[in-house]
């Protein structure tokens, strides 16, 4: 009998430590921080370091400013909204390729990669009478202002006689150089070694020799220079201008008008030393 009777006291002393347990639960802490070892701060749980409680100062960058620039085309200052705006190689397109011709130098690929090609009368012809000849006025006013010079546009007569043509360079549609020619009899040699006391070129003795070719006026678009393209275009032009089934014009019979302190020295090395070190020089009909 003394076995099965219960034994209250040491079920009241399990109840009260159970109740105990469960009354030492931790309070909530989410949104408040706690500090943890070390110096660390938990946040809803998640200890992290007390560094990154302190706002980063931000790194100083500097704004880029619309500064001036200058155009690669045609070499004009720009600001900086009218650099935006500035479309000069629009002129510079050719989109009508260029007239066929028994020579087949001149329709060749030179050395730069470009193609030349010969000018009709027609695309050359003063007024918009056509699409062409509206292109040729926007590329030969562009050639005017980059090389400033004094020449009065090519006569589309003279282009349909034959006396004198105009070539064109092109890489795709754009224009990389123009080289225009006529025919001459004769021309000036102009020694190398005449230098005027004010600087000016004046030869200390000049002979009239015959020649065959003169080149009026050679252009190279800015990004096409120093790679060839002004010697192979003149190439292409001696062979155009030769007669039918004859040889290019030999280098002893080109001419070339007043040119640049870089026009001479293309046309010296141009020619080498056909005329021991000399140019021939003679003054264009359209002057």
């Amino acid at each position: 009998l003394r076995r099965c009777q219960p034994r209250p006291v040491l079920h009241l002393q399990r109840r009260s430590s159970m109740l105990s347990v469960c009354s030492g639960r931790p309070r909530a802490t989410i949104g408040k921080p706690r500090k943890g070892r070390c110096g660390s701060v938990a946040f809803g749980g998640v200890a992290g370091s007390t560094s990154s409680l302190v706002r980063q100062p931000q790194k100083q960058t500097q704004s880029l400013l619309a500064v001036p620039r200058r155009c690669g085309e045609c070499g004009l200052s720009l600001r900086a909204f009218e650099g935006a705006l500035h479309r000069c190689s629009d002129a510079l397109e050719w989109p009508f390729g260029g007239e066929a011709t028994a020579s087949r130098d001149c329709a060749s690929s030179s050395s730069s990669g470009c193609r030349v090609v010969r000018l009709g009368a027609l695309a050359v012809k003063e007024g918009k009478t056509s699409p062409a000849s509206e292109t040729f006025e926007a590329l030969w006013d562009f050639i005017h202002e980059d090389l400033s010079h004094g020449f009065h546009r090519p006569d589309a007569g003279s282009v349909a006689a034959g006396s004198s043509a105009v070539l064109l360079a092109l890489r795709g549609r754009q224009v990389a150089g123009l080289i225009w020619l006529e025919r001459i009899a004769k021309a000036t040699l102009v020694a190398a070694d005449g230098v005027a006391e004010e600087g000016a070129a004046m030869p200390p003795k000049a002979a009239e020799v015959p020649a065959s070719l003169g080149v009026v006026l050679i252009w190279v678009r800015r990004t096409e220079r120093r790679k060839g393209l002004a010697s192979a275009m003149l190439d292409a032009a001696r062979g155009c201008l030769a007669s039918i089934g004859a040889p290019p014009v030999p280098v002893e019979q080109v001419a070339f008008s007043q040119t640049t302190d870089m026009g001479s020295l293309f046309a010296r090395r141009y020619i080498g030393q056909a005329h021991q070190g000399a140019v021939l020089q003679y003054t264009p009909v359209c002057m």
